[in-house]
Parts: C-alpha cells; structure tokens; sequence
C-alpha cells in the first residue's frame, strides 16, 4: 500500500512541475521511489532474501579472497555471474544490505528516467509529454521486480546500451562490451544480444526468415539443442544463458497467475497497436532500428506465450 501510496503522489505532483525544472524531479523520484526499500523486509519466497544471503557471505571476504572461499555457492555465482558478485561485494563494503535494491532501484529509474528526458527534449516536447512520459515510466516499471536485482538491472542497463548504439550511433565499442558485462550479471540478456544481432541480419531478403524463426524459436531451440551442446558448452555465459532457458522452456510447474497473465499480454497488445501505427505514420527509411529491435522483441513474446515465466 505504501509504494502505492508513493507512485499516486509523485504522479499527482508531477502535474504542479514546472517544464524547467522536470528533470530534476526526474532525478529526486528516481532516488526517493527505490530508498521505500529500506523499508522492506522480504519473506523467505522472494529473490532479495537470498541476496541478502549472499550479500553476508560477500561482505565477509575480502576481494582477492572472492575466488578462492572455499564457499560452493558463492564459488557458482562467481564462475558464472562475475559482475554481480563483484557489483554485490562493492555494496556489501557499506555493511547495509538495504542498500542492494536501493542502489539498483536508483539505477534502473535513473536510466529509464534519463532517456525519457533525453528523447522529450530532442523533440521540444510540451509539458503535457513530460507528465505523460513520467507517468508511463512509473507505471510501467515493476517496482517489486527491483528486488530481483539482476533481472532489471542487466536487463534495463542492456536495453539502454542498444538504443546507445543503434539510435544514437555513440560508443559501439563501448556499447559490446557492457552487453557482456550486462550478461554476466543476468544470462536472459544473452536473448537481448541476440536480438541485437539479428538487427545486424536483418534485410529485405532475410528479415521474414529470421522474425518468423523468432516467433518459432521456442521450439526449434529444444529440438536442436543436443547437436549444438558441445559447441556452446565452451562458451560460459552462452552456456549457462542455454541452461536457463531450456529449463523455462520445460517447466511445467508453474502456477499461471490470470491477471498477471492478462494485463501482461495487454500491454503487448498495446505495444503492438503502436508499432502499427508508428509504421503507418514513418516513412519507411525515416524508421530507425530500435523500431525493428521493439518488432523482435514483440516477435519474441509472441513465441513464448506457453511459457508463463518468459512470457
């Protein structure tokens, strides 16, 4: 009810702000919404309890020690999700555990944030745009899944890069690089980069191959799998990103929370009547390529609609 409570009035507020000083507000909502997290106590279901598990066994090494603790969880993590343990150790040297979904609340909102701000003022947007824009950020964005830590946080740190690069054409080099650093913390950012890739693939003459192997991935991938095993095997992060998701792919034990289910495939269904009217109103060589990223992702989701947790 609290963050509830929090989200309505700093939407309720956002319509007295003045356009010169927006960004600003930006700013303080993405510091104060994440800081409700030092209020928060998870019960044992939730990821951010086992962080916090691993928040204490981190903070009590020092960093050269990470590597050789002798700790088998933490030796797992370490092999496979290098950035976060090391992301997690930065933290725990403040010896406030709290400060782990602060610290990503605070990142995550202040990326989305920035961008909407950026975007807004490339287009000499009006005000009405900031509030509109504000509020789709706040609305959009789970606040719960913040606690997840690496989900968001990899995620929402890849999905800015790519629009970095193909968008803004800015820090290629750059740009790869943190795709790596942002798999190594969530391996489902393994699927972002290839989706990047794909951009690269796509043409008039390979694009309806490609997006319809999208939609059918999800069960060509299974199918394939033993015959690509040992080749993939060699490649940590890509083996691991496999892993995980066959594993999903598999699951039949998941319970199908509807509403969840249906507010989601809503707002696909949303996301799809912009894109088509996006496409009616751009001219075809005026589109850029983060609107050909969105139809993959799009395509993507399609595909995983018998998959509850990737959907």
């Amino acid at each position: 009810m609290q963050i509830i409570i929090c989200c309505v009035g700093l939407v309720l507020i956002s319509f007295f702000i003045p356009k010169k000083y927006f960004k600003i507000y930006m700013l303080i909502s993405a510091i104060l919404l994440p800081c409700l997290y030092f209020f928060i106590e998870p019960s044992s279901e939730y990821d951010l309890s086992r962080h916090y598990e691993m928040f204490d066994i981190v903070r009590s090494y020092k960093f050269k020690d990470l590597t050789s603790t002798g700790n088998y969880a933490l030796t797992i993590y370490f092999e496979e999700y290098k950035a976060y343990i090391i992301l997690l150790w930065i933290v725990s040297r403040l010896n406030i555990k709290e400060l782990l979904p602060v610290f990503t609340g605070i990142i995550v909102y202040c990326i989305e944030f920035g961008l909407a701000n950026k975007i807004l003022k490339q287009n000499s947007a009006e005000k009405w745009k900031y509030v509109l824009g504000y509020i789709l950020v706040i609305l959009l964005t789970d606040f719960l899944a913040v606690s997840g830590i690496r989900n968001i946080l990899s995620v929402v740190a890849c999905t800015y890069f790519i629009y970095l690069y193909v968008v803004e054409k800015k820090h290629r080099i750059l740009c790869w690089i943190m795709y790596i650093i942002c798999a190594s913390i969530h391996p489902v950012c393994v699927l972002y980069i290839v989706m990047r890739l794909c951009l690269i693939l796509i043409t008039k003459y390979t694009g309806l191959y490609i997006k319809v192997g999208i939609v059918f991935g999800f069960t060509v991938l299974p199918l394939i799998y033993p015959y690509i095993e040992m080749y993939i095997n060699n490649i940590p992060i890509l083996s691991e990103a496999m892993r995980v998701f066959l594993n999903y792919v598999t699951r039949t034990d998941t319970v199908l929370i509807k509403s969840t289910f249906y507010s989601n495939l809503l707002l696909y269904v949303l996301l799809g009547i912009l894109l088509f009217l996006y496409s009616k109103i751009e001219k075809r060589e005026e589109r850029d390529s983060m609107f050909e990223f969105a139809i993959i992702s799009l395509l993507f989701t399609i595909g995983s609609v018998n998959q509850y947790d990737i959907f």
